[in-house]
């Protein structure tokens, strides 16, 4: 199927293309001596092989404290105790609830959600790539002083 008849399939009667539902996040800062725990992406999923914080999309009925908190245990394999909110991450019509928080356990990264984990400074950091503009979280982050 050719690009243009794609299009054509998904634009709507009034010939105007559909609006995307507004899908939602949450993602957990942990950061221990000045260094944020960054988390990479399956090769094989959406924006793959970039890093990222601890996120998760929320699920039906779900809070975004929900959300961060399950994340964390889906994807490293601690729990997740809440500090506060700090602020909220838009990136391409999809809104991101950023809470600081901390871990108790030993990180175990699931496979199937994080290719890897490691901690680093903001020096570090700035040089990976990383996917849904986290890149911007990690410069707020530094206006915060936080790492």
């Amino acid at each position: 199927m050719s690009i243009n008849l794609l299009t054509e399939k998904f634009i709507s009667q009034s010939g105007n293309p559909p609006q995307m539902e507004a899908i939602t996040h949450s993602a957990a800062i942990i950061i221990k001596d000045k260094k944020a725990l960054l988390v990479k992406r399956p090769q094989d999923d959406v924006e793959g092989d970039k890093w990222t914080f601890v996120n998760e999309t929320l699920e039906q009925g779900e809070t975004p404290e929900q959300a961060v908190v399950r994340g964390v245990k889906e994807e490293i394999g601690c729990d997740f105790e809440i500090i506060h909110k700090l602020f909220e991450h838009e990136f391409k019509g999809h809104k991101t609830h950023v809470f600081l928080g901390t871990i108790q356990g030993d990180i175990r990264i699931n496979p199937k959600e994080v290719l890897k984990a490691g901690w680093a400074v903001y020096e570090e950091a700035t040089s990976l790539a990383y996917a849904f503009g986290y890149e911007q979280v990690l410069n707020r982050l530094r206006q915060l002083q936080l790492i």
